[in-house]
């Protein structure tokens, strides 16, 4: 769920993801108030063509324009941060602000007075449900009614205005966080890797003695200051002074000496992960900043693409995969040949780059076949369980696609296991399904012909299913 709420107590309807891939509008969203939306993906979560709609959803609701623009705070997760959606809301008059990595706890409002009531008020309306539909389960044709009541619960004015007040948003209020807020954690807290200075508190107590002995203004306590005035040791507890005896200058030991707190170990390596930060993204600078990143990343899906149309000699000499018209002027080249050789020459490719990304591997087909799927084919097809990851089957094709619901009526194989991960069968009993469209990933290349008796019945692909969940 997507909540929008404003400075003067306002909140707009919600905005619900549901994990499916078609929008059924009349079972998800019965029940839900009027101006509500309804948006859907595989995997339930926020992606950026789902938030461009969430922002034509703002504009429809505030009436945003160039003349009377609108601020809108959000944190900086990638979806947020996709050219179409930074446009949109350059065209409708919305500043876009993302706020520091890792400070959504102490800044954004939402968390800070309206998520925590909304968790409860939605528990306790689940709980009622349940007792008014004994021995069901609720699912997601359930979600929008009750998340609809507790957001109407919780988004109130008076936590709305609660929220920005404590992050000092709106009344702008810069000394609203103390020192303590900004204090790193010492149990969590991590060496630098490039440290070569110790911290004082480390240094070991016969430096601490030659520093003090050293010190023209240092005087020795005697024993009964030394044990009335008991010294803290690293900020976290008291010292017990200790002294072997009167002409000695006396130690003080510290818990911490004793037993330790436990430290978090130097990381391994460096992060390559995204690092974000906080920007107006509909600046100038900004933006394309974001847009040389969206083209440097278009360039790498294009070179993995023209690697898919090039092959190599026996030399090691690449050269242009042929097309269907040189197959038919040249019969000796084979396509089981062509296909399983830039299998080979894409592999080594990748093998010598670590730049690609595993959404740039989703954007591309590799091996299938470049045609639209009709009836016969044998295909590639992805299904999104409920719970777990993706699985993928083989099924072939008993009828083109029904223009009305975009739909392919699918007999399913089923994978061998005593034979590799490229060998099918049909079941013995037919196992038939109509499946929409955006669930068939590509076509396959025809299975290869058996030869022998006792393998008649088997289809044996010459693709790579390594990468697949295969059932």
């Amino acid at each position: 769920m997507v909540g929008i709420i404003c400075a003067n107590g306002n909140a707009l309807p919600p905005c619900f993801v549901f994990p499916r891939v078609r929008f059924d509008e009349a079972r998800m969203m019965k029940g839900a108030p009027l101006g509500c939306k309804g948006l859907v993906h595989p995997s339930g979560w926020m992606t950026s063509s789902n938030f461009l709609y969430v922002l034509q959803h703002f504009v429809s609701h505030t009436r945003c324009s160039q003349e009377h623009k609108v601020l809108l705070i959000m944190d900086n997760h990638e979806s947020h941060l996709s050219i179409d959606a930074i446009n949109y809301a350059k065209e409708n008059g919305i500043v876009l602000l993302t706020l520091p990595p890792h400070t959504s706890n102490k800044l954004q409002p939402l968390d800070k007075s309206v998520y925590g009531p909304f968790k409860t008020f939605f528990n306790q309306g689940l709980n009622a449900w349940m007792l008014q539909h004994p021995g069901q389960c609720a699912t997601i044709y359930d979600m929008a009614p009750l998340m609809s009541s507790a957001w109407d619960r919780a988004a109130t004015p008076v936590n709305i205005k609660a929220g920005f007040r404590s992050t000092g948003i709106h009344p702008f209020d810069i000394g609203v966080f103390s020192k303590e807020d900004f204090g790193g954690a010492f149990v969590t807290d991590r060496p630098m890797a490039n440290s070569s200075q110790q911290s004082t508190s480390h240094k070991p107590d016969h430096a601490r003695q030659q520093v003090q002995a050293t010190s023209p203004d240092y005087e020795h306590p005697s024993e009964s200051q030394s044990a009335m005035v008991p010294g803290i040791a690293m900020g976290v507890s008291p010292e017990v002074s200790m002294s072997t005896s009167t002409s000695e200058q006396p130690r003080r030991v510290s818990v911490e000496e004793i037993r330790p707190f436990p430290k978090a170990a130097a990381r391994k390596g460096n992060s390559r992960g995204r690092r974000g930060k906080c920007m107006i993204v509909t600046d100038t600078p900004e933006k394309a900043e974001i847009e040389m990143k969206a083209k440097s990343k278009i360039s790498k899906v294009k070179q993995v693409k023209k690697w898919l149309n090039l092959t190599a000699d026996e030399d090691g000499t690449k050269r242009r995969r042929p097309t269907k018209k040189d197959k038919d002027k040249d019969g000796s080249s084979s396509e089981e040949e062509d296909i399983l050789q830039s299998e080979k020459l894409l592999a080594a490719e990748f093998n010598k780059s670590s730049d690609f990304s595993e959404e740039d591997f989703d954007n591309v087909d590799i091996d299938f076949v470049d045609k639209i799927p009709e009836e016969g084919d044998f295909v590639l097809i992805g299904i999104d369980p409920l719970k777990g990851s993706k699985v993928h089957y083989v099924g072939q094709l008993i009828s083109d696609m029904d223009d009305d619901d975009d739909e392919f009526q699918v007999s399913y194989l089923r994978k061998t296991m005593k034979s590799q991960g490229n060998c099918f069968l049909f079941p013995n009993t037919t196992d038939e399904a109509s499946v929409h469209k955006d669930n068939v990933i590509g076509v396959l290349p025809k299975p290869i012909p058996q030869s022998m008796k006792r393998r008649q019945g088997y289809y044996n692909f010459s693709f790579g299913f390594a990468g697949y969940n295969m059932r």
